[in-house]
């Protein structure tokens, strides 16, 4: 009977996604068109020095993002297959998690862009610069993290400033987007939509989580012992999304004041973030109806 049962579930889930399947390489091939566009107008919109600085940013980001993956499939994909399997594979996955990152962070860049246009005159109106900035502050010290992380010992300060900055900039981002969820669409002629709104917030969240994971990191190397069980950074990495998603395990505890800190701002964010989105969701609701 659960035989049965299940080869109907996916019968029926496959004609669904065959039912789907043309809009849904429509939409995902206009957005692409539609990011790629962002990316070429970095370059094209703006006097120069704008244009230089725009791009810059982007084109330092994007290496950065390619060795901070690099370094994560060598250091932590572990295979048993031939020599040549093991190179396409780890080769394959940098590949994809390079491309994903790049059209993600170009999504919350797409929209940005369409709010940064939707504002009027005042400070509403730097949304795009804001992501860039915190998109390569965030880009940066991962890569710094992963690839040399005795750099962060010797300018903990100025790590501090930078996450701190970077943390604020992606909650003022999160907090304008989910405001204004009928502009979160491709462009004027797009009604936008529930699926739009998620991925955006997800994106921005998971930018969120990033950061916070940075601010725990660096705590554990301000502040040794500062956590329970001596983690590693995959191990912190781990702990911020256990505390960010409010479950909390209890393997690995904050134990000096600033871990304990850390956790509790971790914790006001996940709320914040959870009141930001569901907010939105019926915002974009009442709107539509």
């Amino acid at each position: 009977m659960i035989v049965i049962i299940t080869i109907l579930t996916i019968i029926i889930f496959i004609l669904m996604a065959f039912d789907n399947v043309d809009r849904t390489k429509e939409y995902f091939k206009y957005g692409i068109k539609r990011i790629n566009l962002t990316y070429k107008s970095l370059w094209t919109e703006g006097d120069f020095l704008v244009r230089i600085t725009q791009g810059g940013m982007i084109i330092i980001t994007e290496m950065f993002n390619l060795l901070s993956i690099y370094t994560i499939v060598l250091k932590y994909v572990k295979l048993y297959f031939s020599i040549e399997l093991d190179l396409i594979f780890k080769t394959t996955v940098i590949i994809v998690g390079v491309i994903i990152v790049h059209y993600l962070m170009g999504y919350i860049l797409l929209l940005s862009s369409n709010l940064h246009r939707y504002m009027s005159m005042g400070v509403d109106k730097s949304i795009k610069g804001d992501f860039l900035l915190t998109y390569f502050i965030i880009s940066s010290y991962v890569m710094i993290l992963i690839v040399f992380p005795n750099e962060l010992n010797k300018y903990t300060l100025s790590g501090a400033l930078g996450i701190t900055i970077s943390y604020f900039l992606n909650m003022k981002l999160l907090l304008k987007i989910m405001r204004n969820p009928r502009y979160i669409k491709f462009d004027r002629k797009d009604r936008g939509g529930f699926f739009q709104v998620f991925i955006a917030a997800m994106s921005i969240v998971t930018m969120i989580v990033i950061n916070l994971f940075l601010g725990v990191s660096l705590t554990n190397i301000i502040d040794k012992g500062a956590f329970s069980s001596n983690p590693n950074n995959f191990d912190l990495f781990y702990y911020t999304i256990v505390t960010f998603t409010t479950i909390g395990f209890g393997d690995i505890s904050p134990v000096s004041n600033l871990a304990k800190f850390m956790a509790i701002i971790i914790s006001i964010t996940s709320i914040i973030c959870l009141t930001i989105f569901l907010g939105s969701i019926f915002s974009l609701r009442e709107r539509k109806e």
